[in-house]
């Protein structure tokens, strides 16, 4: 509908525009106002586009009609709309019937108007700013009609009003539920969902007829949480206190949070909560103080004023000038006055008629009506709450109110009445009954129990049950009672009319407990707690009145289960500060069930001592006159002047008369205990003294203490004492009163009075201590000869006291213990431990003097830690450690121990030391083929023994150079280039050439010269088994076999000093006799020849082989495999892979495949060398197994010879390969050049053209002649041996094929 009469407007207004325009402008200020439209007249427009403008900012306006009015610069206009887009309302437009502009103050307002969004329309009025600070125009718009907004869990009425940005409700109301409402005369609806109440009155009804209020508070909606905080007026003129009807209390907080979720409201108190808590207050609270502050420096009262008013006039409310007139003043000055009682919460003011609120009329009343009050008043200490606790909550589900932080509660000050909860909470159901856990102070007295419930209206408070009521009495600090025991009843604190306790009603507060109480004396100070729940006394019932002014008075009956008959006295508190009583009687008094009898001759008194007294004490067979007597539950204790122990119906025991004493009754047990208090005891006519106590127990005579017996004393916890005999299980005899030589714990003995020998057993395996010797033992038995002063123990098992040493006991079969040379002598010791050493004495014999020293060990054996000792003889020993000499035996495999004399014996802490000398002329000879020089040290923590010193092998022969080596461990010798003699030269173990061109060996020894060239050089650990030397390490290995004179060796061979150009890994056999040697190795030619010569070179041997169809060996043959892999990695110089070792493994792979090196070089797997002592040379023996050629794997077997000259100052190589008469190759290397000659002209080509491009700086390949070959062919065949020809298959005959040997499971290959 909105929309039609939009349309028709536009176009009425198109139409009129049609007719005689004219624009005109109106300039007021910095604003203008442009018509652009139909003028009717003068100041008048008829249908006509407006534009309103300041600046930048502007409005244009359609409208029916315009009317300007100079004089007071406004003009009207009816029609026009603004879109909601420029007011910051997207989805709202303005649609406005009149409107007023005013440029002098720049303000457009809008007389009538409806604003249109969600297609509802809202009638008012409002106005705009034109001139715009941000974004969209500033306007406000009020609507006239009430509406109704709904959130989550919210709902508001109200008229609707429109500022800005923001929506709202102007006389509204806002319901969260039926949990609270508040009513405002302005409710904001933000953007973010969020509700703003500038200010309202809270009300949250808690019944049909009671509610929780508060006026002058804001407000704030928060939906994320739901939550609504509402909080009191910043200012400190605002002191309202939240009203609670249905708890009859008022609140002081800050602030207020309904959570809508749990259906709750927590109140906080926030500024200062430490120094100004929040606090829950009666309805019927009354505090002076806060009308004299009120007060302050005004001369005359509002209250009292307004009281006046109302009860003279019988009326609830009073203007100020009413008010005014009665005190004869005018309004002003009275106002401030007034509005200060206002903001306090005492008055309120309403359409200008001041009343009093509730609280107001109660203070009112008090102060002139003389009304009863109470000064009920809980605070909460914000220190004693968590930081996110909330003072005060109300639950508005249960209605409960609970106060938290609490440390006491004044209930009266008149009265002293103090509540104060243990939980530091209290929790209000209906009204202002509470119950609590906690303490009751009144006056002087305390009342502490698990559940107080407190009648608000009766002002009592009830308990069912009470943990303590105690007492301070004047002058005092200390609570006394707590341990008296309380029926359930009440403590009256006044009347109900009396609250305030202004009518001063003396009998009050009351304690009524119809049941009584009961006073038990087992407190733990009293007695040290001697006397149980069954010692009692007991009122039958209390009505105390007067609490603040009186002390309690207790008359009653004391019990004592039997100790005593029942006395009817009074329970006093004692000068000593306890509870007790005081008590008389004349006749005598049946005491513990009528087992004896008690004269008192003072005052029978229970105090902190317990119950104590004085007078005679009789019971059968004993008598005492007590100077003090004390009475337990089950002993009398006493100190007596004189007594009699009297003669027994059996006539077995001794009879006594007792001067001053001490005695103890049990009577439960029939049991007396009595102690001198100077001398001892006499019994049997003076024959035994005792220093100890006697007792009877059921008619038989026991004792304790001790007993003299000539040089010793003993010491027992009970004697038996008899007409004939006395005894002890269970006693400590101590031999040597002067000087202590036997000191026996636990032993059983039994004897006459005046025996000479004393027979006694240990108990229970006790020890005994040797202080003397410094021993404990256990034993068999022992006899004691007084006379001869001996002791004598069966099987005694000795332990060292020496806290320090680790030795274990000293089995014996007996022993003998001499009084006077203070020496025992034991038989049939096995073994015992001296420090970590276990020593086997002599035929069995031992004896130990003072300080625990041994006598001397002669031709004793010992063990430590798997070292024997021999043939020991000690200066001085004992339990730790001794001194003197042994034989080591040091055990030899296959042979005797070594024996190995041993001295200066030292007992350190990680073990046993000593040590032995030897010179070279008297070594020390370790096998049959080693001997030592220098120190021996043995250390039992070691495994074995410590050489420092030299050693030298033994080899059997003048051919070897022998050396004295350093030794200093043992562990052995390791041969490497650091290893020195003792007079500084190399220790080696190889094979030499030396200057005279001869090859010899060294083992262990220094060589010739240290510059002769090496053939074999071994290094690692020296080992000996069999009277075979062995040098191993992962490189080489080097064997000495002395019975069979042979050296034998594996590992690189230098044919070429270095392993240089010629390199060699392979095995050497050589005699000690004739010093010819036996090489069978691998040869490597790394001479550098250019790749292209060997390319052609090999490239034709394996052309021929597979033309010719030679049948040989391969090189690389599957048997062989596992030392043709160990030598390949030495030969190339580096690890290969362990992938391509694998392979290598189980089939033939190229060498060159395994690495590139191998491109460069010529090699033959294992070649058979044979030494000529005359030429200095070695020389090939046998067939040559070729494995490759460059880059070309060979793998088969040809003919040659080869030869390696090997002399100090030179080396020089020859070989000559033959495949067949007409296909043979020539190589000779010396003085830096290799010549190459061969029958294969195509060969020499390739020669002939890389000699051209030599790179200058290796070696020099040349062309040689073939009168070189021929002379090398010569000489060979001349001194060696000659060459084989090599034999050719038989023509088109394939070569049989056959599997080649296979080495292990896993290998195969060949060809």
């Amino acid at each position: 509908m909105q929309n039609t009469i939009t349309f028709f407007r536009i176009l009425l207004f198109t139409l009129a525009l049609s007719f005689s325009l004219s624009a005109q402008k109106i300039q007021v200020g910095p604003y203008s106002l442009r018509v652009n439209g139909a003028q009717k007249e003068k100041n008048q427009w008829g249908p006509s586009e407006i534009t309103y403008r300041v600046a930048n900012d502007s409005l244009v306006f359609q409208v029916t009609e315009f009317s300007w009015d100079e004089k007071s610069k406004t003009g009207t206009a009816k029609g026009g709309e603004i879109q909601g887009e420029k007011l910051g309302h997207e989805n709202a437009r303005l649609q406005i019937d009149a409107m007023r502009f005013e440029p002098a103050n720049g303000t457009l307002r809008f007389i009538s108007a409806d604003w249109i969004e969600q297609e509802k329309a809202l009638n008012g009025d409002g106005s705009l700013t034109l001139r715009r600070k941000g974004k969209y125009f500033s306007f406000e718009f009020k609507g006239t009609e009430a509406t109704e907004m709904i959130g989550d869990v919210w709902k508001a009425e109200g008229k609707p009003v429109f500022k800005d940005l923001r929506k709202g409700l102007r006389d509204g109301v806002l319901h969260f539920q039926q949990l609270g409402t508040m009513a405002a005369p302005l409710i904001w609806f933000l953007p973010d969902s969020s509700i703003v109440v500038p200010q309202g009155r809270w009300s949250s009804p808690l019944s049909e007829n009671d509610s929780l209020t508060r006026r002058d508070v804001a407000g704030q909606y928060y939906p994320k949480n739901q939550t609504f905080h509402f909080k009191k007026l910043t200012g400190a003129t605002n002191r309202a206190l939240f009203e609670d009807t249905f708890h009859e209390m008022r609140m002081s907080v800050d602030l207020g949070v309904l959570r809508v979720k749990g259906k709750r409201i927590d109140f906080y108190q926030i500024s200062g909560r430490n120094q100004v808590p929040a606090w829950l207050e009666s309805k019927d609270y009354y505090n002076d103080g806060r009308i004299q502050e009120l007060q302050g420096l005004l001369n005359y009262s509002p209250m009292r004023i307004l009281y006046r008013y109302v009860v003279e006039n019988k009326v609830e409310a009073a203007t100020i000038g009413d008010l005014a007139v009665l005190v004869n003043r005018r309004p002003e000055q009275i106002q401030s006055g007034f509005q200060s009682y206002v903001d306090a919460g005492y008055m309120q003011v309403v359409d200008e008629l001041y009343s009093f609120t509730a609280l107001g009329r109660h203070y009112a009343r008090v102060a002139y009506e003389k009304k009863d009050f109470d000064t009920f008043y809980a605070t909460s200490m914000g220190e004693n709450l968590d930081a996110d606790s909330a003072s005060i909550s109300l639950d508005l589900v249960d209605k409960k109110l609970r106060i938290r932080g609490i440390q006491q509660v004044m209930i009266s000050d008149s009265l002293k009445a103090e509540f104060i909860p243990y939980d530091e909470a209290l929790t209000f159901q209906k009204g202002r009954d509470f119950n609590f856990l906690g303490e009751i102070k009144i006056g002087d007295y305390r009342f502490r129990g698990p559940d107080f419930a407190f009648k608000f209206n009766d002002f009592t408070a009830q308990f069912a049950q009470i943990d303590s009521i105690t007492f301070i009495p004047k002058g005092q600090s200390k609570e006394f009672g707590g341990a008296f025991r309380y029926g359930s009843g009440s403590l009256i604190l006044s009347p109900p009319g009396n609250k305030s306790g202004r009518f001063g009603v003396a009998e009050y507060p009351k304690l009524l407990i119809p049941k009584g109480m009961t006073a038990h004396f087992d407190e733990p100070w009293r007695a040290k707690g001697v006397y149980d729940s069954t010692y009692y006394f007991k009122v039958p019932s209390i009505a105390l009145d007067s609490l603040t002014q009186k002390a309690p008075v207790f008359v009653g009956t004391f019990h004592s289960k039997g100790l005593l008959p029942p006395l009817n006295t009074q329970l006093i508190l004692k000068p000593d500060q306890s509870f007790g009583f005081t008590y008389t009687q004349k006749t005598p008094l049946k005491i513990y069930q009528n087992k004896a009898n008690l004269s008192l001759s003072a005052p029978l008194e229970m105090d902190k001592k317990g119950l104590h007294t004085a007078g005679s004490f009789a019971t059968e067979g004993f008598q005492s006159t007590m100077k003090e007597a004390f009475l337990y539950p089950d002993s009398l204790i006493s100190v007596g002047s004189e007594g009699k122990l009297g003669e027994m119906a059996n006539k077995k025991g001794p009879i006594a008369s007792l001067p001053g004493h001490r005695f103890t009754w049990l009577p439960r047990e029939d049991s007396l205990a009595i102690y001198p208090e100077k001398n001892s005891f006499a019994l049997y006519a003076n024959q035994l003294q005792l220093e100890g106590p006697v007792w009877m127990h059921k008619k038989q005579v026991f004792g304790k203490g001790d007993i003299t017996l000539g040089d010793g004393k003993l010491k027992s916890e009970l004697y038996y004492f008899q007409p004939a005999t006395w005894k002890s299980k269970d006693a400590s005899l101590t031999i040597g009163l002067k000087k202590p030589v036997f000191q026996a714990e636990r032993i059983s003995i039994e004897a006459a009075p005046g025996a000479v020998n004393l027979n006694f057993k240990s108990v229970e395996d006790a020890k005994a201590l040797l202080p003397i010797q410094g021993y404990s033992t256990t034993y068999a038995g022992a006899v004691w000869e007084q006379k001869n002063q001996k002791i004598k123990l069966q099987k005694p098992v000795l332990q060292t006291l020496d806290s320090t040493s680790k030795a274990g006991p000293i089995t014996a079969k007996s022993g003998v213990l001499d009084q006077v040379s203070e020496v025992i002598s034991l038989e049939g010791v096995k073994e015992i431990e001296i420090g970590p050493a276990t020593v086997y004495p002599a035929k069995g014999l031992l004896a130990i003097a003072k300080g625990g020293q041994f006598k001397s060990l002669v031709g004793a054996r010992a063990t430590v830690n798997g070292h024997v000792l021999a043939n020991i003889n000690t200066v001085t020993a004992n339990a730790n450690r001794f001194t003197g000499t042994a034989n080591y035996l040091l055990p030899v495999e296959g042979s005797d121990s070594l024996v190995i004399p041993m001295k200066n014996f030292d007992f350190l802490p990680e073990g046993i030391r000593s040590e032995a000398r030897y010179i070279e002329k008297t070594p020390l000879k370790l096998t049959a083929h080693q001997e030592f020089k220098g120190d021996v040290y043995f250390l039992s923590e070691k495994p074995s023994l410590e050489f420092k010193g030299s050693i030298r092998p033994l080899l059997g022969t003048l051919k070897f150079k022998t050396a004295w080596i350093p030794f200093a461990n043992s562990k052995g010798i390791v041969v490497n280039d650091e290893l020195k003699d003792e007079l500084g030269r190399s220790v080696t173990a190889g094979i030499f050439v030396n200057a005279a061109n001869k090859l010899y060996p060294s083992f262990l020894g220094p060589m010739s010269n240290e510059d002769d060239p090496v053939l074999f050089k071994a290094a690692g650990e020296v080992t000996e088994a069999s009277e075979v030397y062995s040098i191993k390490n992962a490189e080489s290995q080097m064997h000495l076999s002395i019975p069979k004179k042979r050296v034998d060796t594996d590992g690189m061979v230098q044919l070429f000093t270095g392993n240089k150009l010629v390199r060699s890994f392979g095995k050497i056999s050589m005699s000690i006799d004739t010093l010819i040697p036996r090489i069978e190795s691998w040869l490597s030619l790394q001479f550098q020849v250019p790749v292209p010569i060997l390319q052609k070179m090999g490239d034709r041997i394996v052309k021929y082989n597979l033309e010719e169809g030679l049948l040989t060996a391969a090189a690389d043959e599957p048997a062989d495999r596992d030392e043709y892999l160990k030598r390949v990695e030495p030969i190339l110089g580096k690890k290969i892979p362990e992938a391509t070792k694998a392979r290598m493994d189980r089939e033939h792979l190229a060498l060159d495949k395994v690495d590139p090196e191998f491109a460069s070089m010529i090699n033959f797997s294992s070649v058979k060398w044979a030494w000529s002592p005359n030429l200095s040379a070695f020389y090939s023996i046998g067939d040559l197994p070729l494995i490759h050629v460059g880059p070309v794997d060979v793998n088969a077997t040809v003919k040659g010879m080869m030869e390696v000259v090997k002399k100090p100052n030179k080396e020089e190589f020859y070989a000559y390969w033959e495949l067949s008469e007409d296909l043979w190759y020539y190589f000779a290397y010396f003085e830096g050049e290799l010549g190459v000659y061969s029958s294969d002209n195509s060969f020499l080509a390739t020669v002939r053209e890389s000699m051209k491009t030599q790179k200058k700086g290796g070696i020099k390949v040349v062309e040689a002649a073939a009168e070189e070959k021929n002379a090398f062919i010569k000489r060979f065949t001349t001194y060696y041996k000659p060459l084989i020809p090599v034999k050719k298959a038989p023509a088109k005959i394939e070569p049989t094929k056959t599997k080649p040997a296979k080495k292990g499971k896993e290998k195969s290959g060949g060809f």
